[in-house]
């Protein structure tokens, strides 16, 4: 008792989700060792019982969410999102705030029941290609949602991003230097905003510079996984006697070219 409401014990917390006492302590200690779904478990029995537990690092802390669409074949062999992912826990860690993650991979569906509204009081989401009905159940959030990335539809909730346009830019600007007369790019889906602005910079780079544009050649893919870039470039033949450079925009198209024999 504790000014006259009970509060509850490991052992409760324990007996109603069936994990042990020290899986439960565990996991109200964010130890990253236990799955998601005894974390969302616990930390749901927990929240709905009013644990409170040490006030350093009991559940007096909030629940986020970190949830990836369409990671590189999972979260941590992600490029990206893993790196992405190790700043997020790192932080949530210093912060006293327990961090679930989740990740689909559906480009065209989204399972509502993945995010467990009634424990999560804040998102941070990021992927592509990102479902139109996750983009929709996005804008309707009334809890705090964070951006990794620009996304069409969702201008309005905040974002963190890279400069993609910048990095097009200083490409283009090294390729120049190194006195390249033909260049191929080889890019993901142009109407994503990732490969958008990374053209946008690159070729305001070439024009600041007077650089040809009909001796670039554009090859877009479907997507940007490996699998897309060697036969991008197998399509792609070199005009003799030109000092020619292929460019991309993302490493996963060319880690594909990378095993594409060569020509």
């Amino acid at each position: 008792m504790f000014g006259g409401l009970f509060l509850p014990t490991l052992r409760e917390i324990s007996e109603i989700t069936g994990v042990s006492i020290s899986t439960v302590s565990r996991v109200l200690k964010n130890d990253s060792r236990i799955s998601e779904a005894t974390k969302k478990k616990v930390l749901r029995i927990a929240k709905r019982l009013g644990y409170s537990g040490d006030i350093a690092n009991g559940l007096g802390s909030k629940v986020v969410m970190f949830f990836v669409s369409n990671p590189h074949r999972s979260i941590e062999s992600d490029e990206f999102f893993s790196g992405v992912q190790r700043g997020i826990l790192r932080g949530a860690g210093s912060s006293d705030i327990h961090c679930l993650v989740q990740s689909i991979r559906s480009k065209k569906s989204f399972d509502e029941s993945l995010i467990p509204l009634d424990l999560v009081e804040g998102l941070i989401v990021g992927g592509i290609p990102m479902p139109d009905d996750l983009k929709t159940f996005l804008s309707a959030m009334k809890i705090p949602v964070v951006l990794i990335g620009k996304y069409s539809s969702l201008e309005n909730l905040a974002s963190v991003n890279n400069d993609n346009a910048r990095g097009g830019y200083l490409a283009a600007n090294e390729i120049i230097k190194h006195g390249y007369s033909s260049i191929t790019i080889i890019t993901g889906p142009r109407d994503v905003s990732t490969f958008a602005d990374t053209l946008e910079g690159f070729f305001k780079c070439l024009r600041e510079n007077s650089f040809p544009i009909d001796r670039v050649n554009i090859i877009e893919c479907d997507s940007f996984a490996e699998r897309d870039g060697r036969p991008a470039i197998e399509r792609h033949s070199i005009p003799p006697g030109k000092r020619a450079v292929i460019s991309f925009p993302t490493a996963w198209l060319s880690q594909g070219v990378s095993g594409a024999p060569p020509e």
